[in-house]
């Protein structure tokens, strides 16, 4: 996990830079693989997503990733939502505490 020094003298901001290190999906996917959409064994990505957020004293099910697309669509997001129920957005936002915004990236 990498995180920034400016965002960590926030304070009031956590936030972290995961790796491919410390994940439980094999074969292609081998890393802490937490996208639902990749085509991973939907457990291990549950169990990579869980193992991501309690690095951040956090659980697993409030984690918010979104079906990203290039637009200027933003999503406002109380809690996360369900599995498969991703809105189509390039960016979120959020004003509830212990909610965390995740952005997926491929290396």
């Amino acid at each position: 996990m990498i995180t920034a020094d400016a965002l960590n003298r926030l304070g009031r901001v956590r936030h972290a830079f995961f790796t491919r290190a410390g994940g439980v999906s094999e074969g292609a996917f081998a890393s802490l693989n937490c996208g639902f959409g990749s085509g991973d064994d939907p457990a291990r990505v549950a169990d990579n997503r869980s193992r991501a957020l309690a690095r951040l004293d956090l659980t697993g099910d409030r984690l918010a990733t979104l079906y990203q697309v290039h637009s200027t669509e933003v999503a406002s997001v109380e809690k996360p939502w369900p599995k498969g129920q991703m809105p189509h957005a390039d960016a979120a936002v959020t004003r509830t505490p212990g909610v965390a915004l995740g952005v997926l990236t491929a290396d």
